[in-house]
């Protein structure tokens, strides 16, 4: 969740100060994508009325939504076997690939993994398609080097070579 200061910290969007004077909300962080379309509002403070005027406000409310329904590990539950994946250690998480709804890749988003049943999962070769392509369109980038895309891919390869 970000973190702010009030009187100091800017919104994301119009850049003025964030502060009593203006409702503001904070934001989880929803994407580590810089080119995806809600990176601005992700792990950001931004003025309610910031975001209701480039409407996008339904769109966004739905990745919080469905951001924090999965975040509670003791509910995390693998989409292969329908189980409680009760060792953290075997939870791969994919979190928000893409917020672009035509995009193949975000029938993807949000999936929670028992690592060790990714080599029976009927979509694996499609998934690990998906994103190897998406990396090559130039459709992600990662913030200072980091890029959770190509994470999640060499883990899913790495459990589906088994």
């Amino acid at each position: 969740m970000a973190i702010i200061i009030e009187g100091q910290s800017l919104c994301s969007l119009c850049q003025a100060t964030l502060g009593r004077d203006k409702v503001y909300i904070l934001t989880p962080p929803l994407t580590g994508n810089t080119k995806d379309p809600l990176f601005p509002f992700s792990d950001a403070g931004i003025h309610l009325e910031c975001r209701d005027r480039l409407g996008i406000k339904e769109k966004l409310l739905e990745h919080i939504y469905l951001y924090e329904e999965g975040m509670p590990p003791a509910n995390q539950r693998c989409v292969v076997d329908g189980e409680r994946i009760a060792n953290p250690r075997d939870l791969l998480c994919f979190g928000l690939l893409t917020s672009v709804d035509t995009e193949e890749l975000h029938c993807f988003n949000y999936l929670s993994f028992n690592s060790n049943n990714i080599n029976t999962w009927d979509a694996c070769d499609r998934f690990l398609a998906l994103p190897r392509q998406f990396l090559s369109e130039g459709k992600w980038e990662g913030m200072a080097g980091l890029n959770k895309l190509a994470y999640i891919v060499e883990r899913v390869a790495a459990h589906r070579q088994g």
